[in-house]
């Protein structure tokens, strides 16, 4: 009776030791269940309106993200400059780490680090003459190597892709411009980039210092006479309130950079970076298809919003075009003449 008894005592126990291994996950699987319930914070950050595409496309990436993630990447938006006011401070946040996805205009990476300056190719004038040349440009070997060079310099920038928003027009207050001689002597504000500060130059025009936070009160006050710069921002930023007129010079297009914390992705288990790469290139892809509409969209609304709109012939757009020769010459040694160089044979120029 006794040893049934002790029996009895032995089994219970044994029993009492396999659940409180398995609670404390002796067996292992405890593990994979507590890795796998992890949240994965994912902050990303620009500086233009939540009316912005910009913004827009972020919000399909969050939706995408979480809802492919089962909620382990958990992701939230900073709009308005909230966390920086420039794009190259949004590049230092994502180098540190601080958020993980920014978006900015390729041509502000020189700002950050003057090995980037070769960027500067994206932005000549006239080197690019449509959206399928510049990412013919963009996703070739060449393209991708160029890209992958802003992580080798920043050490945690990974540049994933780019898009385009929409092409370079020149909006005006006073003057329609049909060609340079209409912008001579007067002041026209542009990128900072030296690339944009040459061509406008290169028209006989001043060009202005206006911060980007006061273009708008500058237009409107008088102070500058014509603004270089995407189409879309003169809707989103409301620059056609003080504009009447927009000619469609299209020297370059503006590149957004899709911005990625290198440090952040690889901390991520293998399964989420599946998710996470199936995602950005989507979203990637979602955004180059919406440059296009977006472009005609703006147009649309510049001339409902009583902006008469120029289209330019061929024979005054090459009035326009010719005098940025003079811009290749003195940007071959900021960028190189093999860069330059290659861009055209890629292009077939």
């Amino acid at each position: 009776m006794r040893k049934g008894i002790l029996s009895i005592i032995s089994l219970v126990l044994v029993f009492a030791m396999c659940f409180t291994l398995s609670a404390c996950g002796g067996s292992g699987s405890g593990d994979t269940n507590t890795d796998s319930d992890e949240v994965y914070e994912l902050k990303i950050a620009h500086v233009v309106a939540e009316t912005d595409d910009v913004h827009l496309g972020f919000v399909q990436l969050k939706d995408m993200l979480e809802e492919r993630s089962d909620g382990r990447i958990k992701v939230t938006i900073y709009s308005n400059a909230s966390l920086a006011s420039t794009d190259d401070e949004l590049a230092e946040l994502v180098n540190s780490d601080t958020v993980q996805i920014a978006c900015i205009a390729l041509y502000n990476m020189a700002n950050v680090n003057e090995a980037l300056l070769k960027y500067g190719v994206l932005d000549l004038p006239f080197m690019f003459e449509s959206d399928e040349e510049y990412y013919k440009f963009i996703d070739s070997d060449y393209g991708k190597a160029m890209l992958d060079e802003m992580l080798e310099v920043t050490g945690n920038v990974w540049e994933y892709s780019g898009y385009i928003r929409s092409w370079q027009a020149l909006s005006t207050t006073n003057t329609p411009a049909y060609t340079p001689a209409d912008i001579k002597g007067k002041t026209i504000i542009c990128g900072s980039p030296q690339v944009f500060r040459d061509t406008v130059s290169s028209w006989g025009a001043n060009v202005g210092t206006v911060p980007w936070s006061e273009t708008y009160t500058a237009m409107e006050q008088g102070s500058i006479d014509g603004n270089l710069r995407a189409v879309n921002l003169s809707i989103t930023q409301r620059f056609f309130e003080v504009q009447k007129y927009m000619t469609l010079v299209n020297t370059s297009a503006m590149v957004n950079g899709t911005l990625v914390s290198r440090s952040w992705y690889e901390n991520l288990p293998e399964d989420l970076q599946k998710v996470f790469i199936e995602c950005m290139d989507e979203y990637i892809q979602i955004m180059r298809d919406y440059g296009v509409t977006r472009q005609e969209e703006t147009i649309k609304q510049l001339e409902e919003n009583g902006v008469e709109v120029i289209q330019l012939t061929d024979e005054q757009k090459a009035a326009w075009v010719e005098p940025t020769s003079v811009v290749y010459d003195k940007m071959e040694d900021i960028i190189g003449a093999d860069v330059i160089a290659k861009a055209r044979e890629i292009l077939g120029k």
